[in-house]
């Protein structure tokens, strides 16, 4: 069940579904994005959607101009952890950036999404 919360989120994300998105979150989830000053930017469960509209619209430009993103399925490490590899390609396969997400999970539900990227 933990591998498929995390399936759940990026399809629904992916698809423009926002709200089936925040859904697989606790109440007390966070997202940690990977900008900002340090150790990065921590968003709560009642600023998801207003996040994902914005990296949906970013993504949107990105795939105009022959950049996407390419998300692979979960590593689950144990029932309540789990990795998703990704990278920022263009169309002709060039990788512009690359990068792993954090899941910790807790009864069926996302607690952390915490962003780590190359730079």
């Amino acid at each position: 069940m933990s591998a498929e919360v995390i399936d759940r989120f990026f399809k629904s994300s992916g698809a423009g579904d926002v709200e089936t998105a925040v859904e697989c979150f606790a109440d007390n989830g966070q997202w940690i994005t990977s900008d900002g000053d340090g150790l990065g930017t921590v968003h709560t469960k009642d600023q998801l959607g207003d996040l994902m509209n914005s990296l949906n619209a970013t993504r949107e430009t990105m795939i105009a101009s022959g950049v996407d993103a390419k998300f692979e399925s979960p590593i689950m490490l144990g029932e309540n952890l789990g990795l998703v590899r990704w990278t920022v390609e263009t169309n002709d396969g060039k990788v512009m950036n690359r990068g792993v997400d954090l899941f910790v999970l807790s009864d069926g539900k996302i607690v952390l999404k915490d962003v780590y990227r190359k730079v």
